[in-house]
């Protein structure tokens, strides 16, 4: 595995356009690849998509 992060989107209806970045981690043998900005890159755009599909 070279990294992960986590993200959790708010529940409530007039927040739930908001969301958290949990944590993100990149292994040792991995960092300085721009693996973290990609994994954010992934993350956002995911939740981006549910957001504008209302997938909760």
């Amino acid at each position: 595995m070279a990294g992960m992060t986590g993200f959790q989107r708010e529940q409530k209806i007039k927040t739930q356009h908001k969301g958290m970045i949990g944590g993100v981690y990149v292994s040792s043998t991995y960092r300085g690849q721009g693996i973290a900005k990609e994994l954010l890159s992934k993350v956002s755009a995911i939740n981006g998509e549910r957001f504008w599909r209302n997938e909760n």
